[in-house]
């Protein structure tokens, strides 16, 4: 009788046990809509963050999470041309410009890590000193500069012009170049943790992967060119994982199977496996633990787009956008969402 009694108890657990759900990392995202700024956690509604009357765009965090730098610009229409570069204190809400640059929606910006300087782009690369209220030109005038990323020590920063990636010092001298003559090069992202350059290489349209690690120079190919589009490569925090967004043929190198996807590979190229596997999927971005992606995801030339958060080691993927942020994201309105990097680190 007792045996029966076991089994039953067992069969009712079974049940329970299937249906808890995965274990998931608090995450806290910003985005612009409509030239007005949000944050979410996507447990509560979006909560506004501007309230003036300004279009608002491209909002981008510090390295601790404490202060949020955006362009503001005072009509749609100007902030093609004339926008300004404000930061907002996230603990008092006071915001204030921080450089008389006329600033255009091309523009691409960067925390130091230390939280001390911004890196702007117009063209030229430009450095905003925050502690001495000045900003200062601190590359070759005019070199279509683009995608700055900070090393880890502030002291130096990467970045895209002319199809080659540069490395300059923060106070502009010694600017080398780190990509391969002959390579078409793009979208640099610098590791805080492993002092490694990520960076995308093109040849003969085709695309890869390619890291430099600064401290020997040695350079490493991660994924040899395929005939895909590679866009938003990006380390994850410990620096020991790559996620990144492909678009292409569903049947070249890269098993795509709709019409875009987000994969992750180890930092040394093995493990590459698909992230998403649904319709249109774009990459935002990795959560502190290292072990989940955002992602938004739509049907090509559809209205919808839903937010999702995915465990790269076991592929356990779960929807946590709700109705209200799924209506302001349609037809792509959400735009520069960022995760907001874990409070009190960096």
């Amino acid at each position: 009788m007792s045996y029966f009694i076991v089994l039953i108890l067992f069969a009712t657990l079974i049940p329970t046990i299937q249906l808890q759900p995965p274990v998931l990392p608090d995450v806290t995202v910003t985005f612009s809509y409509g030239g007005i700024l949000y944050m979410t956690n996507f447990k509560d509604e979006p909560r506004l963050l501007t309230h003036d009357s300004n279009y608002n765009i491209l909002p981008t965090w510090s390295a601790d999470g404490q202060q949020l730098a955006y362009l503001s610009a005072t009509t749609y229409e100007t902030a093609s041309r004339q926008a300004h570069l404000m930061v907002m204190n996230m603990t008092t809400g006071e915001v204030k410009q921080i450089s008389p640059l006329d600033l255009t929606t091309e523009t691409n910006l960067a925390w130091s890590p230390d939280g001390q300087h911004i890196a702007v782009t117009l063209g030229s690369l430009f450095v905003v000193d925050l502690e001495k209220n000045e900003t200062r030109e601190i590359s070759v005038s005019n070199i279509s500069a683009q995608s700055p990323s900070w090393s880890p020590d502030s002291t130096q920063i990467a970045f895209q012009a002319n199809g080659n990636v540069y490395v300059i010092y923060e106070d502009g001298h010694n600017t080398h170049k780190i990509s391969p003559y002959y390579l078409y090069s793009y979208q640099p992202q610098w590791s805080l943790s492993t002092n490694q350059i990520l960076f995308v290489p093109s040849e003969n349209s085709q695309v890869g992967l390619n890291s430099v690690q600064m401290e020997t120079s040695t350079s490493t190919t991660i994924i040899a060119p395929q005939s895909n589009s590679i866009f938003n490569p990006q380390w994850s925090p410990d620096g020991k994982k790559i996620a990144f967004s492909v678009s292409g043929e569903r049947f070249s190198e890269f098993p795509i199977t709709d019409f875009g996807d987000v994969f992750a590979l180890n930092a040394d190229g093995t493990n590459l496996h698909t992230v998403t596997n649904k319709g249109l999927d774009s990459l935002i971005g990795w959560t502190s633990d290292n072990k989940h992606l955002l992602y938004g995801s739509g049907e090509p030339g559809g209205a919808g787009v839903s937010i999702f958060i995915s465990n790269v080691d076991n592929g356990k993927t779960t929807k946590i956008s709700n109705d209200t942020l799924e209506q302001m994201c349609a037809y792509g309105n959400c735009q520069s969402m960022s995760i907001r990097p874990e409070v009190g680190t960096n």
